[in-house]
């Protein structure tokens, strides 16, 4: 602990609060603190409603008193060069404010960036190798700039002071934990009003090398302690710990509160969606002239793709890692190359993938596929009548909709309830599923020997995390197979067992062989066909849906177009069937123009690994390369569709204009297309989809801002108006529903 007769000001403070104080050698940071932030520090630990923002926050030690009430928060010790201070929130009073404080505080934020963005830069400093100096950016310029001067702030924080691709690095880092930290938020029922997100990177190059290369070698500088060096003792700068390449955390809780039932802080939300945007479009800049190793998702698909040529490999500390940039190189190179695991996808090219892939076909060929529409009809309506009385819980609504429509298909299980415990076992294992998949999210991915590290290892931390997720992901494989099994059992006895993929796959394996280690082996390959046919399926069709009502909500020209259709086709006496999808040429299109506008598996769905050393149009490519087929490049292809950048379903009239491909035939193509044909014509026919008002009526018009980091790909959180064309529309979807 400081000494008090080494507390000392803050140094090279250009934001915040006066009064803030630091230890000697800035370990511990200290500040003027209200109350009522105090009462909040120290709920974080204790109140488990707040546990998402624990880490996130800076560690409460406790009060000190020095010429005041003060508040110690816990800081990195080590070499910290660069800090910025960004305010978050369109909102900068409390409700508790007077009517002139408000009015003052509005007027502030309509003056500067915050209204419009969500964000206003309070001040940073940044360190000039050339000069062994500061340059700083008062807080002031926060407050004259516009938002579109907003980047050029962003470039004055991180410039290039340091190499291209050790920035790029810090950039990539920075870009993700602020994403981990808005799904934190986005999980967290609180009000933050005024707010702050404190960004500190190492700005000094060596510096930044030696801590580049400590976060490389695994070491956690944060958990490691200074302890036995004395305060006042003269360390040299060669023996002094690395710090770490980046630091983030939340800050400013004076005015902030628990609401319960109120979900989470939109203003807050704007804001941080504003900030991981700013910092992708650095990143776009940077990479103009460079590339890096750096393979967040939002980084590949901004940086791979941008080069001259359709194939690009890179190396990440050996693993040789090769990026496919376009549909021939894609669909060629990726048809026979194969993976690892049990779920299909991930299995590597043997006899139990071949067997595994037969079964799937088998289940869910075209023809299969058929007898599930008259289910999926059936989900896509129970949905919409819940949309239609919680209009704003419609992504939720619609990721229900997709996994009680793939759990009925393929294991005959009812849901019931919006808090179905299948559905949550189901939903958390897939979210990590597809976190994990990432191959920048865990080096165990392009370096499959780290998993062999023993846990004790610094730096392993990792594989708790891992396992974790495994048990989730045995849990999600093991409950609803088991319980087919026994609603089978049952049937034998007493009942019948709806139909099902999984109960279709178990009677055929039951007429062909009698129980042994053969049947137990073919069982165990039903459980994980019938597993990734659910898991490959559920999220997709509903981060695809939700991608169809933002296009919707910015092309409203489109989605009268296609009303207009549906109407002239359907009419208004009756709902949309499948029947009718080959009548809705236009209403086709936009399905199409959905699903390459934004894809929402942005990378070929798993990394796919060499099993032998392959060449491939003059590239030799080493056996246990890992190959990654970029969809989003390959969608923005400008050889093949026109100004990729706007929604238009026009060019797929053309019926030269080629889909995006898939790799390989993904054996759930139909159930999917039938889904999504089937949500997207009856919003059409029922409900009017517009932009959310603001308070002076004017419309709210969304960013599009794809949630990255993940293997599939959601659009951030936003608002629109859905809403019933009429009565007589609510009354076919009642009287439909009643007839199911």
């Amino acid at each position: 602990m400081a000494q008090s007769k080494n507390i000392r000001p803050l140094e090279m403070q250009v934001g915040g609060h006066k009064g803030v104080q630091q230890s000697g050698e800035g370990d511990l940071i200290m500040k003027p603190c209200l109350p009522a932030e105090r009462d909040f520090y120290q709920a974080i630990a204790a109140d488990e409603r707040l546990a998402a923002l624990r880490p996130h926050v800076a560690k409460f030690y406790g009060t000190l008193r020095l010429e005041g009430q003060v508040n110690a928060e816990g800081a990195p010790g080590g070499e910290l060069g660069a800090d910025q201070l960004r305010e978050l929130g369109t909102v900068l009073y409390d409700d508790s404010a007077s009517e002139e404080k408000k009015l003052r505080m509005e007027k502030a934020a309509k003056d500067t960036t915050s209204f419009e963005t969500g964000v206003r830069l309070t001040g940073f400093s940044v360190y000039d190798p050339s000069s062994f100096t500061y340059t700083v950016t008062p807080k002031e310029y926060g407050k004259s700039i516009k938002a579109e001067q907003l980047p050029e702030g962003i470039a004055r924080f991180f410039p290039e002071t340091v190499p291209r691709e050790h920035l790029l690095r810090v950039l990539g880092l920075v870009h993700d934990k602020l994403v981990e930290i808005q799904q934190a938020l986005a999980e967290t029922e609180i009000r933050m009003v005024a707010g702050s997100v404190l960004i500190v990177w190492e700005g000094d190059p060596k510096a930044l090398e030696r801590a580049i290369q400590t976060l490389d070698e695994g070491r956690d500088v944060l958990e490691e302690s200074d302890d036995d060096v004395d305060d006042e003792a003269e360390v040299n700068e060669n023996d002094r710990k690395p710090g770490p390449v980046y630091l983030i955390k939340l800050i400013d809780f004076a005015h902030t509160r628990l609401v319960p039932g109120q979900g989470p802080d939109e203003s807050l939300m704007i804001g941080m969606g504003t900030t991981i945007k700013l910092l992708e479009g650095r990143i776009r800049e940077l990479r103009r002239s460079g590339s890096t190793q750096d393979l967040s998702t939002a980084n590949v698909i901004v940086g791979a793709s941008s080069g001259t040529s359709d194939i690009v490999s890179i190396s990440v500390f050996g693993q040789t890692i090769v990026v496919l940039n376009s549909a021939k190189s894609a669909n060629e190179l990726l048809e026979q190359r194969v993976d690892w695991g049990k779920i299909t996808g991930l299995l590597p090219y043997g006899e139990r993938w071949r067997a595994q892939r037969r079964m799937t076909h088998l289940s869910l060929h075209k023809g299969a596929s058929r007898e599930f529409w008259p289910l999926v009809v059936k989900q896509a309506r129970f949905a919409l009548r819940r949309i239609a009385d919680n209009p704003d819980r419609f992504i939720r609504e619609i990721r229900r909709m997709s996994g009680s429509t793939l759990l009925s298909a393929v294991y005959g299980y009812e849901v019931t309830s919006a808090d179905d415990p299948l559905v949550e076992i189901v939903e958390t294992a897939l979210d990590h599923l597809c976190e994990a998949a990432i191959p920048g999210n865990f080096l165990v991915n392009v370096m499959p020997w780290i998993r062999y590290i023993p846990d004790w290892v610094p730096g392993s931390g990792w594989k708790k995390t891992v396992d974790k997720w495994r048990k989730e992901r045995e849990e999600m494989v093991d409950v609803p197979f088991n319980y087919t099994k026994q609603q089978i059992a049952s049937e034998q006895a007493q009942g019948i067992a709806p139909h099902s993929v999984l109960k279709g796959l178990l009677t055929k394996l039951e007429s062909e062989l009698e129980a042994g280690d053969e049947y137990a082996e073919q069982e165990d390959r039903i459980k994980w066909v019938t597993a990734t046919l659910f898991g490959a399926g559920s999220d997709t069709s509903a981060a695809t849906t939700s991608v169809f009502i933002l296009a919707m909500v910015l092309n409203q020209s489109v989605f009268a177009r296609a009303q207009a259709e549906v109407d002239a086709v359907i009419g208004r006496e009756r709902l949309p069937e499948m029947s009718d999808r080959g009548s809705l040429a236009y209403v086709e299109c936009v399905m199409k123009e959905v699903l390459r506008w934004q894809p929402v598996v942005p990378l070929a769905a798993i990394p796919h690994a060499v099993v032998e050393d392959d060449e491939y149009r003059g590239w030799a490519i080493p056996k246990g390369s890992t190959i990654i087929g970029n969809i989003w490049a390959i969608s923005y292809d400008e050889t093949i569709y026109h100004e990729p950048e706007q929604f238009n379903p026009d060019r797929f009239l053309d019926p030269e204009t080629q889909a995006p491909p898939a790799f390989g035939s993904c054996p759930g193509v139909h159930l999917a297309e039938s889904t999504l044909f089937v949500m997207i014509s009856t919003l059409l026919a029922l409900f009017d989809i517009r932009p959310a008002k603001d308070e002076d009526g004017s419309d709210i018009i969304p960013e599009v801002n794809m949630k990255a980091n993940a293997l599939v790909s959601y659009p951030a959180d936003f608002r629109c108006s859905i809403t019933p064309r009429s009565e007589k529309a609510i009354g076919l979807l009642n009287a439909s529903i009643l007839e199911a």
